[in-house]
Protein backbone atom coordinates (compact mmCIF):
# COMPACT_ATOMS: atom_id res chain seq x y z
CA UNK A 1 0.00 0.00 0.00
CA UNK A 2 2.69 2.48 1.03
CA UNK A 3 3.10 5.73 2.88
CA UNK A 4 2.51 9.57 2.09
CA UNK A 5 4.99 10.93 4.93
CA UNK A 6 6.44 13.61 4.39
CA UNK A 7 3.94 14.84 2.22
CA UNK A 8 1.53 14.15 4.73
CA UNK A 9 0.62 11.87 7.63
CA UNK A 10 -0.23 8.29 6.92
CA UNK A 11 -3.05 5.99 9.20
CA UNK A 12 -1.97 2.50 10.48
CA UNK A 13 -5.48 1.07 11.87
CA UNK A 14 -5.73 -2.58 13.12
CA UNK A 15 -8.69 -4.84 12.80
CA UNK A 16 -11.81 -4.23 14.77
CA UNK A 17 -11.18 -7.99 15.54
CA UNK A 18 -8.31 -9.13 15.30
CA UNK A 19 -8.63 -12.25 16.46
CA UNK A 20 -10.74 -13.31 13.98
CA UNK A 21 -8.65 -11.94 11.34
CA UNK A 22 -6.37 -13.68 9.72
CA UNK A 23 -2.72 -12.48 9.34
CA UNK A 24 -3.21 -12.67 5.21
CA UNK A 25 -6.38 -10.58 5.68
CA UNK A 26 -6.74 -6.40 6.15
CA UNK A 27 -9.94 -7.10 7.66
CA UNK A 28 -11.49 -3.68 8.76
CA UNK A 29 -7.71 -2.35 8.42
CA UNK A 30 -6.75 -0.77 5.37
CA UNK A 31 -3.43 -3.41 5.82
CA UNK A 32 -3.22 -6.85 6.40
CA UNK A 33 -0.38 -8.30 8.78
CA UNK A 34 2.40 -8.25 6.20
CA UNK A 35 1.51 -4.64 4.62
CA UNK A 36 0.86 -3.29 8.52
CA UNK A 37 5.30 -4.29 9.06
CA UNK A 38 5.91 -3.02 5.43
CA UNK A 39 4.29 0.30 5.91
CA UNK A 40 5.51 0.85 9.18
CA UNK A 41 9.06 0.18 8.67
CA UNK A 42 8.99 2.80 5.53
CA UNK A 43 7.33 5.27 8.13
CA UNK A 44 10.52 4.34 10.38
CA UNK A 45 12.92 5.04 7.52
CA UNK A 46 10.88 8.10 6.48
CA UNK A 47 11.58 9.72 9.73
CA UNK A 48 15.03 9.16 10.42
CA UNK A 49 15.72 10.54 6.52
CA UNK A 50 13.81 14.15 7.28
CA UNK A 51 13.08 14.36 10.81
CA UNK A 52 15.56 16.46 12.93
CA UNK A 53 16.63 15.74 15.81
CA UNK A 54 15.62 17.35 19.19
CA UNK A 55 18.95 18.71 19.81
CA UNK A 56 19.21 20.21 16.29
CA UNK A 57 20.87 23.69 16.33
CA UNK A 58 20.48 24.98 12.35
CA UNK A 59 24.16 25.22 12.06
CA UNK A 60 23.28 24.24 8.19
CA UNK A 61 26.04 21.84 8.93
CA UNK A 62 25.56 18.24 7.29
CA UNK A 63 23.47 15.73 9.17
CA UNK A 64 20.43 15.22 11.56
CA UNK A 65 21.93 16.58 14.19
CA UNK A 66 22.44 20.59 12.80
CA UNK A 67 19.50 21.51 10.19
CA UNK A 68 18.84 24.64 8.12
CA UNK A 69 19.78 27.49 8.75
CA UNK A 70 17.17 29.78 9.45
CA UNK A 71 16.53 33.27 6.98
CA UNK A 72 15.87 36.20 8.93
CA UNK A 73 11.94 35.88 7.76
CA UNK A 74 11.50 33.20 10.04
CA UNK A 75 12.80 34.28 13.38
CA UNK A 76 11.32 37.82 13.96
CA UNK A 77 7.97 36.91 12.98
CA UNK A 78 6.90 38.97 16.35
CA UNK A 79 9.68 41.36 15.98
CA UNK A 80 9.53 44.13 18.62
CA UNK A 81 11.09 47.07 16.11
CA UNK A 82 10.84 50.56 17.38
CA UNK A 83 7.85 49.77 19.97
CA UNK A 84 10.11 51.01 23.14
CA UNK A 85 13.41 52.53 24.08
CA UNK A 86 13.70 48.53 25.61
CA UNK A 87 13.45 47.51 22.12
CA UNK A 88 15.94 45.32 20.75
CA UNK A 89 15.31 46.09 17.45
CA UNK A 90 15.94 49.74 16.15
CA UNK A 91 15.47 50.83 12.41
CA UNK A 92 17.42 54.54 11.51
CA UNK A 93 15.39 57.69 11.25
CA UNK A 94 13.98 60.55 13.64
CA UNK A 95 11.13 59.07 15.04
CA UNK A 96 10.98 58.51 19.41
CA UNK A 97 12.23 54.86 19.40
CA UNK A 98 14.47 55.33 16.33
CA UNK A 99 18.04 55.12 16.38
CA UNK A 100 20.19 58.16 14.30
CA UNK A 101 22.48 57.28 11.74
CA UNK A 102 26.25 58.08 12.19
CA UNK A 103 26.02 61.02 9.74
CA UNK A 104 22.98 62.65 11.36
CA UNK A 105 23.81 66.41 12.10
CA UNK A 106 21.76 69.01 14.81
CA UNK A 107 20.57 72.19 13.82
CA UNK A 108 20.56 75.61 15.88
CA UNK A 109 16.96 74.59 17.54
CA UNK A 110 18.73 71.61 18.89
CA UNK A 111 22.08 73.12 21.22
CA UNK A 112 21.55 71.19 24.48
CA UNK A 113 19.30 72.86 26.93
CA UNK A 114 21.91 75.26 29.02
CA UNK A 115 23.98 76.50 26.20
CA UNK A 116 22.49 79.13 24.01
CA UNK A 117 23.81 81.51 20.36
CA UNK A 118 23.16 85.43 21.01
CA UNK A 119 24.57 88.28 20.52
CA UNK A 120 26.19 90.42 23.14
CA UNK A 121 22.77 92.20 23.11
CA UNK A 122 19.95 89.50 22.75
CA UNK A 123 21.79 87.39 25.81
CA UNK A 124 18.78 85.58 26.72
CA UNK A 125 17.13 85.28 30.64
CA UNK A 126 20.10 84.13 33.29
CA UNK A 127 20.11 82.09 35.77
CA UNK A 128 23.11 79.70 37.46
CA UNK A 129 25.38 77.40 34.58
CA UNK A 130 23.84 78.76 32.03
CA UNK A 131 26.16 79.25 29.19
CA UNK A 132 26.36 81.48 26.40
CA UNK A 133 27.95 82.12 22.94
CA UNK A 134 28.15 85.62 21.31
CA UNK A 135 28.42 85.58 18.04
CA UNK A 136 29.58 88.62 17.80
CA UNK A 137 32.29 88.96 20.08
CA UNK A 138 33.46 85.34 19.60
CA UNK A 139 33.36 84.71 23.49
CA UNK A 140 31.81 81.71 25.36
CA UNK A 141 30.20 83.10 28.84
CA UNK A 142 28.87 81.84 32.09
CA UNK A 143 25.79 82.94 34.12
CA UNK A 144 27.74 82.52 38.08
CA UNK A 145 28.80 83.67 40.90
CA UNK A 146 32.66 84.42 41.40
CA UNK A 147 34.84 86.20 43.80
CA UNK A 148 31.18 87.65 45.23
CA UNK A 149 29.89 89.05 41.91
CA UNK A 150 27.10 87.47 40.21
CA UNK A 151 27.03 88.21 36.36
CA UNK A 152 28.19 87.14 32.82
CA UNK A 153 32.01 85.88 33.31
CA UNK A 154 34.26 84.92 30.33
CA UNK A 155 34.79 81.42 30.14
CA UNK A 156 36.99 81.58 26.88
CA UNK A 157 37.99 84.46 24.39
CA UNK A 158 38.34 87.82 25.15
CA UNK A 159 37.34 91.55 23.81
CA UNK A 160 38.88 92.93 20.49
CA UNK A 161 41.13 95.67 21.16
CA UNK A 162 39.42 98.43 19.33
CA UNK A 163 41.61 101.46 17.80
CA UNK A 164 41.68 104.52 18.68
CA UNK A 165 41.50 107.83 16.55
CA UNK A 166 44.03 110.86 17.27
CA UNK A 167 41.77 113.92 17.30
CA UNK A 168 44.82 116.12 16.30
CA UNK A 169 45.59 114.08 13.79
CA UNK A 170 42.63 112.79 12.32
CA UNK A 171 43.62 110.94 9.23
CA UNK A 172 45.97 108.66 11.48
CA UNK A 173 45.07 105.80 12.80
CA UNK A 174 47.14 104.86 16.25
CA UNK A 175 47.96 100.94 17.14
CA UNK A 176 44.98 99.80 19.78
CA UNK A 177 45.99 101.09 23.14
CA UNK A 178 47.98 98.63 25.48
CA UNK A 179 46.13 96.09 27.62
CA UNK A 180 46.89 97.25 31.38
CA UNK A 181 48.90 94.00 33.05
CA UNK A 182 47.76 90.64 33.31
CA UNK A 183 46.77 90.09 36.94
CA UNK A 184 45.37 87.58 38.55
CA UNK A 185 43.95 86.54 42.61
CA UNK A 186 42.72 83.32 43.85
CA UNK A 187 41.58 82.10 46.71
CA UNK A 188 40.95 78.82 48.79
CA UNK A 189 37.27 78.51 50.12
CA UNK A 190 37.51 75.38 51.70
CA UNK A 191 40.00 73.41 53.61
CA UNK A 192 41.80 70.81 51.74
CA UNK A 193 43.60 68.16 52.63
CA UNK A 194 47.25 67.76 52.65
CA UNK A 195 49.39 64.60 51.23
CA UNK A 196 52.91 64.71 52.51
CA UNK A 197 54.98 64.28 49.84
CA UNK A 198 53.12 66.95 47.67
CA UNK A 199 49.24 68.16 46.83
CA UNK A 200 48.23 70.64 44.34
CA UNK A 201 46.44 73.12 45.83
CA UNK A 202 42.78 74.17 44.87
CA UNK A 203 41.55 77.41 44.22
CA UNK A 204 37.63 78.17 44.50
CA UNK A 205 37.20 82.38 44.88
CA UNK A 206 38.41 84.27 41.65
CA UNK A 207 39.18 87.99 42.56
CA UNK A 208 40.38 89.04 39.95
CA UNK A 209 40.94 87.79 36.78
CA UNK A 210 40.24 90.07 33.75
CA UNK A 211 41.85 87.81 31.60
CA UNK A 212 40.30 84.52 32.45
CA UNK A 213 43.08 82.96 33.29
CA UNK A 214 41.26 80.68 36.59
CA UNK A 215 38.73 78.45 35.16
CA UNK A 216 36.80 76.68 37.74
CA UNK A 217 35.11 74.70 35.41
CA UNK A 218 37.89 73.48 33.52
CA UNK A 219 40.73 72.80 36.60
CA UNK A 220 40.22 74.05 40.23
CA UNK A 221 44.93 73.86 40.67
CA UNK A 222 45.68 75.65 37.52
CA UNK A 223 46.66 79.47 36.27
CA UNK A 224 46.85 79.51 32.57
CA UNK A 225 48.97 82.47 31.76
CA UNK A 226 47.72 84.82 28.75
CA UNK A 227 50.54 86.60 27.92
CA UNK A 228 54.37 86.16 27.88
CA UNK A 229 56.79 87.88 30.38
CA UNK A 230 57.70 88.31 33.70
CA UNK A 231 55.46 87.81 37.16
CA UNK A 232 55.62 88.93 40.32
CA UNK A 233 54.30 85.90 42.29
CA UNK A 234 52.96 86.01 46.35
CA UNK A 235 51.83 83.24 47.30
CA UNK A 236 50.59 81.69 51.03
CA UNK A 237 49.37 78.21 52.67
CA UNK A 238 47.35 78.47 55.83
CA UNK A 239 47.69 75.52 58.17
CA UNK A 240 45.12 74.41 60.44
CA UNK A 241 46.34 74.84 64.04
CA UNK A 242 44.84 71.97 65.23
CA UNK A 243 47.37 69.11 63.92
CA UNK A 244 50.72 71.08 62.72
CA UNK A 245 53.44 69.35 60.69
CA UNK A 246 56.80 70.11 61.55
CA UNK A 247 58.45 71.49 58.56
CA UNK A 248 56.19 73.01 55.47
CA UNK A 249 57.18 73.12 52.36
CA UNK A 250 56.23 75.18 49.25
CA UNK A 251 56.95 75.17 45.35
CA UNK A 252 55.48 77.00 42.34
CA UNK A 253 55.64 74.61 39.14
CA UNK A 254 55.22 75.67 35.65
CA UNK A 255 53.62 73.09 33.17
CA UNK A 256 54.04 70.64 35.96
CA UNK A 257 57.65 71.14 36.29
CA UNK A 258 58.67 72.35 39.66
CA UNK A 259 60.68 76.02 39.55
CA UNK A 260 63.62 77.38 41.29
CA UNK A 261 61.09 79.58 43.37
CA UNK A 262 60.04 77.08 46.13
CA UNK A 263 60.58 78.23 50.24
CA UNK A 264 60.06 75.58 53.50
CA UNK A 265 60.33 76.66 57.44
CA UNK A 266 60.29 75.18 60.98
CA UNK A 267 56.49 74.81 61.57
CA UNK A 268 55.23 74.80 65.90
CA UNK A 269 54.65 70.85 65.15
CA UNK A 270 52.65 68.17 66.09
CA UNK A 271 53.30 68.73 70.02
CA UNK A 272 52.21 72.33 70.03
CA UNK A 273 48.50 73.65 69.36
CA UNK A 274 49.47 77.29 68.53
CA UNK A 275 45.63 78.10 68.36
CA UNK A 276 46.28 80.26 65.13
CA UNK A 277 46.74 79.43 61.53
CA UNK A 278 50.40 79.37 60.54
CA UNK A 279 51.67 80.53 57.45
CA UNK A 280 54.31 79.64 54.53
CA UNK A 281 54.41 82.51 52.85
CA UNK A 282 56.24 82.82 49.39
CA UNK A 283 57.52 85.76 47.06
CA UNK A 284 59.35 85.99 44.15
CA UNK A 285 59.27 86.80 40.12
CA UNK A 286 59.18 84.06 37.03
CA UNK A 287 59.11 84.42 33.46
CA UNK A 288 56.31 82.91 31.48
CA UNK A 289 55.50 82.06 27.99
CA UNK A 290 51.93 82.28 26.35
CA UNK A 291 49.65 79.70 27.82
CA UNK A 292 52.12 78.47 30.71
CA UNK A 293 50.08 76.69 33.38
CA UNK A 294 51.26 77.79 37.17
CA UNK A 295 49.84 75.66 39.65
CA UNK A 296 51.19 75.63 43.67
CA UNK A 297 52.62 72.69 45.27
CA UNK A 298 52.46 71.91 49.02
CA UNK A 299 54.15 68.97 50.95
CA UNK A 300 55.24 68.92 54.85
CA UNK A 301 57.44 66.47 56.82
CA UNK A 302 55.55 65.23 59.91
CA UNK A 303 55.07 61.82 62.19
CA UNK A 304 53.30 59.01 60.98
CA UNK A 305 50.69 59.00 63.19
CA UNK A 306 49.11 62.31 61.81
CA UNK A 307 50.75 62.41 58.50
CA UNK A 308 47.31 61.71 57.08
CA UNK A 309 45.75 64.85 59.19
CA UNK A 310 46.74 67.67 57.65
CA UNK A 311 44.78 70.28 56.33
CA UNK A 312 45.21 73.77 54.52
CA UNK A 313 43.00 76.29 57.05
CA UNK A 314 40.08 78.67 55.64
CA UNK A 315 38.27 80.79 58.38
CA UNK A 316 35.78 83.56 57.96
CA UNK A 317 36.92 86.78 59.46
CA UNK A 318 34.57 88.87 61.77
CA UNK A 319 35.34 92.72 62.13
CA UNK A 320 35.77 92.97 66.24
CA UNK A 321 33.75 96.95 66.50
CA UNK A 322 31.40 95.80 63.68
CA UNK A 323 30.67 92.37 63.52
CA UNK A 324 30.23 92.37 60.35
CA UNK A 325 32.19 89.24 58.00
CA UNK A 326 35.07 91.17 56.63
CA UNK A 327 36.68 88.21 54.50
CA UNK A 328 38.59 84.91 55.17
CA UNK A 329 41.90 83.91 55.92
CA UNK A 330 43.07 81.52 53.81
CA UNK A 331 45.67 80.01 51.32
CA UNK A 332 45.88 83.06 48.44
CA UNK A 333 47.36 83.54 44.92
CA UNK A 334 48.35 86.82 43.34
CA UNK A 335 49.93 86.65 40.28
CA UNK A 336 51.02 90.16 38.39
CA UNK A 337 52.60 90.84 34.90
CA UNK A 338 55.65 93.00 35.71
CA UNK A 339 57.69 93.20 32.40
CA UNK A 340 58.03 92.12 29.01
Amino acid sequence: MGIVYPGDFDFFNVPTLPEETSLSSAGTALRNHTELHDDINKAVMALEANAALKTHDHSGASGIGHGPKLSQANTHQNADTDSSTTAIHHTLGTGAWQAAPGNHTHTVAEVPQHYRLCTSGSRPSAYPGLMIFETDTNLVQVWATYGGTTGWHTVFGSPPQQPVINNYYPTVVNPPVPQPALICRVRQRNPQKLVWSGTILEWQDELEDPYNCFNPAASLTAITVRQGGLYQIDCAVQWNPQIVPDVAKMVLCINGQETTLRTQQFMRGNLYTPGFSQTLSLSGKLRFEKDDVLTVKASFEAPNNIIGQIFSFVEQVVDAISGQNSGALASRLDIVNVGA
